[in-house]
Order: C-alpha cells, then structure tokens, then sequence
C-alpha cells in the first residue's frame, strides 16, 4: 500500500511512500499472512469510507477491515495521544460481524512526507 502527498499543495509535485500496517493484537479475527512477507495480506481493495461515528473502513476481496489507532499495532505515532492499556476483560467490539480490527498506519498523518 502506498501513499502520497501533494507539496506544494496545487503543484502536481508528488511525494511517495510505503504504508506499514498490520492487524491489532486485539482483532477478533486472525491475520492472513502469504509468503515471506510480515504485511497482512489484504487482497484488492475495492472501497473505503467512514462512518457516522468517523471511523474509517477499508472492503478488501479478504474482508472488511477497520483503522485503528496506531498503538493498537505496536506502533507509535507523535501526534497520538496514547491512554493507559484497557485489560483484556473489558476490550469488548460493539460490531464484531465481518469487522476485522486491521492497522493502517497513515504515515503521510504521522509523519510528513
């Protein structure tokens, strides 16, 4: 996956970039991982959107899955306000139906390109 950012904005200049992403430690769902890689393998993306509540869904040909904050995958990010860890009793999803908890790390977000 791959992202960019247009600087100066308007310009047509383009900067790239890989997307390092993995699934959450908490997702009800394992990962599918193929090959040698250490991504999860998400097939085709086919759409994406957010929801009423803000949140940001990825439809992949493997299923269907949710961006989480970045330390939910272990990864840290400076412009994340980090909460101390729930306990593994309380960590409760309110739509487990073909929610697959997936880490899309946006680094253009994080860091700039």
């Amino acid at each position: 996956m791959w992202a960019a950012a247009e600087t100066p904005r308007g310009s047509g200049n383009f900067s790239k970039d890989k997307i390092t992403f993995t699934c959450s430690k908490t997702s009800p769902i394992p990962c599918d991982y193929t090959g040698k890689s250490t991504l999860p393998s998400l097939g085709y993306i086919f759409s994406f959107g957010q929801d009423n509540n803000k949140d940001l869904f990825y439809m992949t040909s493997k299923g269907v899955y949710r961006v989480v904050r970045p330390s939910l995958c272990g990864y840290t990010c400076p412009i994340e306000t980090v909460s101390p860890p729930q306990s593994s009793s309380s960590l409760q999803l309110k739509r487990p139906i073909l929610l697959v908890l997936a880490c899309l790390l946006f680094l253009s977000q994080c860091f700039r390109l």
